[in-house]
């Protein structure tokens, strides 16, 4: 078994250097496996790192699920509590949008070290969330420039404005002053100069080093009443200084603990009482120029604007990428996505025919959608439309001539086709890309029945020895004779 743990580390190396989406890696399927054969509980909890952690999660769950997104979150909320690696970061961008909504953003919230931690990793993936959350996130704990420096990447550049006007507003009803100083330093950070890379905590710097650090207590600077369901994580102090104000306010006493004479309050009722009518104008002098600063303050807000474009607006990207495809995000990117990933809910239940409908609707937004055309191409295979399969998958290899498993669906439609020369070409093509005994055995099979026995020979021997702790069978294919017993 400490053999197969090692085969495992090792295969696991290799996937990771490699480069596109971990299931079109060319050691995904080999990983996955000698997971699902040889190691089916193994490893849960004496994985090396959480990045060979989340990947043990992502061979044995490859479909979404309650217990997938259970053990992700586990996983992530441990590696929060320590600084993070550059394995477990590209990890993490191998993860759907989604899988990290619900595991990665909830850490934020969280009052010690993972919050940092947390907003760091999703700068460093490149995650975005919507203007309406950053008013939570700013209240939910006591933040660090750094942190908020963090912060700042998950605003997409075109919802810089919006998010200012945002918590302009949010500050004008919060009643924390140090809530308003986090709202107002936070739109400073948004126009400013930003740094190239997102700016590891001083938290996680501590861990790796071995200091620990204890954070800062939450502090609220008002006394009032917290207002109801709003942010009561950050007012954990409040009650420490009401007890503060109260010692200020209430009477003082001597050493011996008596309290001060009433001689003191009459004084001053005295002087109150001898000057009324200064009093009286003093009070009204400054009611006037409570109001006049008011409406001075009223007319400015709405002739001025709210907010200005920051003044190095040129500087910033002109563009986002997905962190997974490593293509450029714009609208026709977004409609043609929506409706493939709609055409992939169809195919989990086999409906081939609406599934192709909604693979042709994001291909006539995006013609260059690859994956588009290789599902399109599957989704004809299995209507037995070959001719139509063959021309959607030759457009998928002329686009990426290293997609995995477009020639293996190439090789039979043209052995539906009884084109036998042609599916020859297209298994040797799918072999050349990964030595997958998968397909080494289904071609084998195929020149079986084509009459080739010393080739499929061959090609079993050479992957036999390849794969020992497989077993690759040949099968016959029956011939007119015993069909026709069959059918008797």
């Amino acid at each position: 078994m400490q053999k197969t743990e090692q085969k495992f580390y090792e295969l696991a190396d290799s996937l990771l250097r490699e480069s596109g989406l971990l299931a079109n890696r060319p050691s995904w399927i080999n990983l996955r496996q000698l997971v699902h054969e040889f190691l089916p509980d193994l490893l849960d909890t004496d994985c090396r790192s959480h990045t060979y952690a989340i990947l043990l999660v992502l061979l044995r769950n490859p479909e979404k699920s309650p217990e997938r997104a259970k053990k992700l979150a586990a996983i992530i909320e441990s590696a929060c509590k320590s600084s993070p690696d550059e394995l477990f970061i590209d990890m993490l961008r191998q993860l759907a949008p989604d899988d990290l909504t619900s595991t990665l953003l909830p850490q934020i919230y969280c009052t010690d070290s993972r919050g940092s931690i947390a907003v760091y990793l999703a700068a460093k993936i490149g995650l975005h969330v919507e203007p309406d959350a950053f008013q939570y996130f700013l209240t939910a704990r006591t933040w660090q420039q750094t942190d908020l420096i963090n912060l700042a990447f998950l605003v997409r550049p075109s919802e810089q404005l919006k998010v200012s006007t945002i918590l302009e507003q949010a500050a004008a009803n919060e009643s924390s002053a140090i809530n308003r100083e986090i709202f107002t330093e936070f739109r400073h950070i948004l126009f400013g100069e930003p740094p190239q890379q997102p700016l590891l905590p001083d938290i996680a710097i501590a861990a790796s080093s071995g200091t620990v650090i204890t954070p800062a207590p939450t502090i609220n600077e008002d006394v009032s009443e917290d207002p109801p369901e709003v942010n009561t994580t950050a007012r954990k102090g409040s009650s420490h200084r009401a007890q503060a104000f109260s010692s200020r306010v209430a009477p003082t006493t001597d050493a011996k603990g008596k309290k001060d004479s009433p001689g003191f309050s009459a004084s001053i009722l005295k002087i109150i009482e001898t000057n009324q009518s200064a009093l009286l104008v003093l009070f009204v002098i400054t009611t006037i120029f409570l109001v006049a600063t008011g409406l001075s303050k009223w007319f400015v807000s709405d002739s001025a604007e709210s907010v200005t474009p920051p003044a190095n607006a040129g500087k910033l990207p002109s563009h986002w990428t997905d962190s997974a495809t490593r293509e450029k995000i714009t609208e026709r990117y977004l409609a043609a996505d929506k409706d493939y990933r709609m055409g992939e809910l169809y195919l989990t239940r086999d409906r081939f025919s609406e599934a192709l409908i909604l693979f042709e609707d994001a291909l006539s937004i995006r013609p260059d959608h690859t994956l588009a055309l290789y599902r399109a191409g599957y989704c004809r295979l299995h209507i037995k439309d070959y001719a139509g399969a063959r021309t959607a998958l030759e457009k998928a290899l002329k686009i990426d001539p290293t997609l995995r498993y477009a020639n293996l669906l190439l090789a039979r439609a043209a052995a539906a086709q009884l084109d036998n020369k042609g599916a020859e070409s297209h298994f040797n093509r799918e072999l050349e890309l990964a030595k997958d005994p998968v397909v080494a055995e289904e071609f084998a099979n195929f020149l079986h029945n084509t009459g080739k026995e010393v080739e499929a020979e061959s090609l079993i021997n050479k992957y036999q020895a390849l794969y020992p702790d497989r077993i690759l069978i040949l099968t016959r294919k029956p011939d007119k004779s015993e069909k026709e017993e069959q059918r008797q």
